[in-house]
């Protein structure tokens, strides 16, 4: 096997486990890049190394090496989660067979950073519309405490018509406080890519609403 792999001018380490417990050992101490292993081997069977490969290291590929008459057994790894299989009398296609391998091993590393990263990504986000939104209840929540103490000088029958004038202000600058939220959240912008100023306009204007305070 390691001339077939040195024919296709592949440069490589190998370490030759002679035992399962040396292919534990071996799988805890280096970073491997492949495992390839005969279907039968003195210290145990391929069919028990791909157990163990894939309880420590379940995305290391696993090429099998399998005698003329062994075909119906390598097929029978495959479906247990070997990624391939090489027959004996065709060596040559060990060394494709394991470039193939080793690039869909980085495919799948890079495919679950990238998942990774858009999962981080949109916990940020998330997050961010979280602290928006309630940014958002608390100033409106400020339109109303401006608008609630003219509504109990109605009730009282007294200055009427400038309770009902700062009413009127509190609705204008309330609605223009509402349109100015939906035309940034309807924007491409992300929530999380939101400029710090943004939210403290809306803090400054929400503040006029207030009644002015008490003497």
């Amino acid at each position: 096997m390691t001339a077939a792999l040195e024919r296709c001018g592949l440069d490589f380490e190998q370490v030759r486990a002679g035992s399962l417990a040396a292919l534990a050992d071996a799988l805890d101490e280096g970073s491997w890049s492949a495992v390839i292993a005969p279907l039968h081997f003195p210290g145990f069977t391929a069919a028990e190394g791909l157990a163990l490969v894939r309880e420590q290291s379940p995305e290391l590929p696993y090429l099998v090496v399998a005698g003329v008459d062994e075909q119906e057994q390598a097929l029978a790894l495959l479906r247990a989660g070997a990624n391939d299989y090489v027959m004996q009398d065709r060596l040559g296609r060990l060394g494709p067979a394991l470039e193939r391998e080793l690039r869909d091993a980085r495919w799948r590393a890079e495919r679950r950073a990238l998942v990774a990263a858009l999962q981080d990504s949109e916990a940020e986000r998330v997050n961010s519309q979280g602290h928006l939104a309630a940014t958002i209840a608390h100033e409106f929540n400020n339109v109303l405490m401006g608008i609630a103490p003219f509504v109990d000088v109605i009730r009282r029958g007294r200055n009427v018509d400038t309770s009902l004038e700062h009413i009127g202000l509190a609705v204008k600058r309330g609605k223009r406080l509402s349109e100015n939220i939906l035309r940034i959240t309807r924007s491409e912008q992300p929530p999380a890519a939101f400029d710090a100023s943004w939210i403290k306009s809306i803090a400054q204007e929400a503040r006029t609403l207030l009644p002015p305070p008490t003497q």
